[in-house]
């Protein structure tokens, strides 16, 4: 759930219901799907650690669809002394944790207070500081849902209590209305997918590819899983199946590659939602004697995750811009609680690739908030 100073923003005025469920947030059910791809790539130097494949350069695939057409900003907002939402869903995610930041800071430079609930994966949790949120008559509301479905009923109250809703990724495609928010911060899954795809066939072409994803309804991730597995085919991967972490953990990963290198023995590389999946990834390859065979490809750039890329578990993660989302979202909240026409969705910066050639000067989420004082 994929950096960070804006590079395209928000701005706004909003009663901001935020629950923040980033590509590491939920996890729940574990499945698997089977796919063949199409014609073969043609040869390159694989940039992946941990393998000896060499073939050639992928096909050059040009990127297309709705996303492209988003705009990449909100209104600059007007400062007054207005009080936002926050619902992060996990305060023990890195990523989710950086993009409060980005809100936090993006809110206190146009004066607004900021009171932001943790919901530690519980979908129960969020729906309940849902409601607290509106019996304290916030101005705006932020929350990039657990579940949704879950929170339709609380949104349709905020509504009716004057409080605007904005939300980070509440749908399944960017043209579908989130019915009831203001406006949705998109994530951008599709053209995440899709380098993570490029990313892929470029490192080991030709690959059979294995999928986990996450089994709980997080908008975000099951469209990245899905679209990771469209986007690797066209640029002629082989996507054999998926399985999915069941419970968001190292554990869960382990469990759910484990699956996969039961099911295909001929398998070259494995795609996961978040770290904490690929590194369980990289324990159930390493444990079966294949981690100079099988690139391990991820998706968030956490500290673990850079950390896993320069140890070779990794051979590339995808890192968010957390930071230029948090207060992109903000921008939507503020300018909601204003009142200020918005559009409906507006995409994040795209995520950085971090592989073996630039991972020495990466930083995590926590030196860019440094550096960005």
């Amino acid at each position: 759930m994929t950096s960070l100073p804006f590079t395209r923003r928000v701005r706004g005025t909003v009663a901001v219901a935020l629950v923040l469920a980033a590509s590491a947030v939920l996890a729940a059910g574990c499945g698997s799907s089977d796919s063949s791809s199409s014609a073969s790539a043609p040869a390159s130097t694989p940039a992946s650690t941990g393998t000896t494949t060499t073939a050639a350069a992928p096909a050059a695939v040009p990127f297309a669809g709705a996303e492209s057409t988003l705009p990449t900003s909100y209104p600059t907002p007007t400062a007054g002394t207005l009080t936002l939402g926050y619902l992060n869903p996990s305060s023990g995610q890195e990523s989710l944790n950086a993009m409060q930041h980005g809100f936090e800071r993006e809110a206190a430079k146009y004066g607004a207070k900021v009171t932001a609930l943790d919901a530690k994966l519980s979908v129960d949790q969020q729906v309940s500081q849902f409601q607290t949120l509106i019996d304290q008559k916030v101005d705006a509301i932020a929350v990039y849902p657990l579940d949704p479905g879950a929170l339709a009923p609380l949104v349709k109250r905020a509504n009716a209590a004057g409080i605007p809703v904005v939300g980070d990724e509440v749908t399944l495609d960017s043209t579908q209305p989130a019915t009831g928010f203001a406006t949705q911060v998109w994530l951008g899954p599709d053209e995440n997918a899709y380098e993570i795809a490029k990313g892929m066939a470029a490192a080991k072409p030709g690959a059979k590819v294995g999928l986990i994803g996450f089994a709980a309804p997080v908008p975000y991730i099951k469209t990245i899983v899905t679209r990771v597995g469209f986007w690797a085919k066209k640029f002629g991967l082989t996507v054999v199946g998926e399985s999915d972490n069941k419970d968001d953990s190292i554990a869960g990963g382990t469990t759910a590659a484990t699956g996969l290198l039961g099911r295909y023995s001929d398998l070259d590389a494995i795609f996961a939602y978040n770290e904490d999946s690929a590194l369980g990834a990289y324990s159930a390859i390493r444990s079966a004697g294949k981690q100079k065979d099988i690139a391990i490809f991820s998706n968030n750039g956490a500290t673990e995750g850079l950390q896993g890329v320069k140890n070779g578990k990794l051979t590339a993660t995808w890192q968010f811009d957390s930071l230029a989302t948090g207060a992109l979202t903000a921008d939507a909240a503020l300018n909601a609680a204003s009142t200020v026409k918005i559009p409906p969705a507006v995409l994040v910066p795209k995520p950085k690739e971090i592989n073996p050639s630039n991972v020495g000067s990466a930083k995590n989420w926590d030196q860019q908030l440094a550096d960005a004082g």
